[in-house]
């Protein structure tokens, strides 16, 4: 138990580092080499806790906001290789989805169209835990989100 306890308080120190580590470059990049036209992501919380049984977002944006709708968009469960939820020409494309995440897995197609790439998990499982990444190779966008579930009280 203190083991897991150790662990989780050096990831949570690392995750939270990685996160100011990647606003200071961010600003470097905006503040000397301002590029308005091209949307960036960002992952307001690369840390977030789901109890077994909840349902949890994991948060991604792109930023100025861009109609998402017709680009390709993927979020993976890196820890596990599986694609969690992808989108190709204006749809899910359930046919690369790991079989553990369909009709768990979602992002509104509303959202897509303000910038917004929120990947929902639903009923979450502790098989959950670990890191997800959100990608979108048009824009050579991505945010990696750390998720930790707990057991249900």
């Amino acid at each position: 138990m203190l083991e897991v306890l150790l662990l989780n308080n050096k990831l949570t120190h690392f995750v939270e580092n990685s996160n100011v580590i990647w606003r200071l470059s961010n600003y470097i990049n905006v503040a000397f080499f301002p590029s308005p036209e091209t949307p960036q992501s960002y992952c307001p919380s690369p840390l977030i806790q789901a109890e077994e049984g909840r349902n949890v977002s994991l948060p991604c944006y792109v930023d100025p906001s861009v109609d998402l709708s017709a680009y390709t968009v993927d979020w993976k469960h890196t820890d596990l290789n599986d694609v969690v939820f992808s989108w190709r020409h204006g749809q899910e494309n359930h046919g690369a989805q790991a079989a553990s995440y369909r009709s768990r897995a979602s992002i509104d197609s509303g959202d897509l169209s303000r910038g917004n790439l929120t990947l929902q998990i639903f009923s979450a499982r502790l098989s959950d835990s670990g890191r997800y990444r959100c990608f979108v190779p048009k824009l050579k966008a991505f945010c990696i989100v750390h998720l930790n579930g707990k057991h249900s009280k």
